[in-house]
């Protein structure tokens, strides 16, 4: 829990499946808002980050994108820990993607404790070529004691709605551990910040409007309204 202005709780996101799934493209979508045709396999781990607004508090949230080969399991495990959020994503389209679910449920159980995990199907925009019901995969999602949904990394369905419905539920749930004093300390940082930021908000617009009206007057010729007098010494 961090009291910096930066930010005050930080909330770690971990993301898993087998390899081709969509991992990195999820959360490509989520953070910058971009898909890929083709995109490198993660080797081990990788991680973006964020810092939001989230029930009047500045989260910092942290994504750990995850290798899914089998080769970097044991190094991948040493991230599951102190984890408040697990994304699990298969393919759609993919069957074996979804029959080794299971194995990623015992994995999760026993390296992540009282984490909130999310099962998802990715690649919702190939869905008249899918291989897995919805049913299905709420039905494991419900044995795993999960929640689920289906996404599109590639045309952002359910990306934003997916990634918010966790971190508020994570906040929430941190928000609750903390004590009285830590909850007033927050809300005055937060209500403070905010302060600071509509400041700033209305400088910069203050400052844009009159460099346009600065634009708009119209540049005029300086002429000389007081000319000097022509010397009337000489005889003429």
């Amino acid at each position: 829990m961090s009291t910096s202005q930066e930010y005050h709780h930080l909330v770690k996101l971990i993301v898993l499946g087998d390899t081709g799934v969509g991992k990195t493209s999820i959360i490509l979508k989520y953070i910058e808002n971009k898909f890929l045709l083709t995109v490198p396999s993660t080797i081990a781990v990788d991680f973006k980050f964020q810092v939001l607004n989230v029930l009047n508090r500045k989260v910092k949230v942290q994504v750990w994108d995850t290798a899914g080969q089998e080769i970097f399991r044991g190094i991948v495990r040493n991230y599951y820990r102190r984890s408040h959020g697990v994304i699990l994503i298969y393919d759609v389209v993919n069957r074996n993607s979804f029959d080794s679910l299971p194995s990623w449920f015992e994995e999760i159980e026993e390296n992540c404790e009282h984490t909130n995990t999310v099962l998802t199907g990715n690649k919702y925009d190939l869905c008249q070529s899918r291989k897995v019901k919805i049913e299905e995969g709420v039905k494991i999602a419900e044995e795993n004691k999960s929640e689920y949904i289906e996404v599109s990394a590639k045309s952002g369905h359910n990306i934003q709605k997916m990634f918010e419905k966790l971190i508020t539920k994570i906040v929430a749930q941190m928000i609750e551990e903390e004590t009285e004093e830590e909850k007033e300390m927050f809300e005055k940082s937060f209500k403070k910040q905010e302060i600071e930021k509509k400041k700033s908000i209305l400088n910069e617009k203050k400052n844009e409007n009159e460099k346009n009206n600065d634009d708009e007057i119209p540049k005029l010729n300086v002429i000389n309204v007081n000319p000097k007098k022509e010397s009337n010494s000489g005889c003429c």
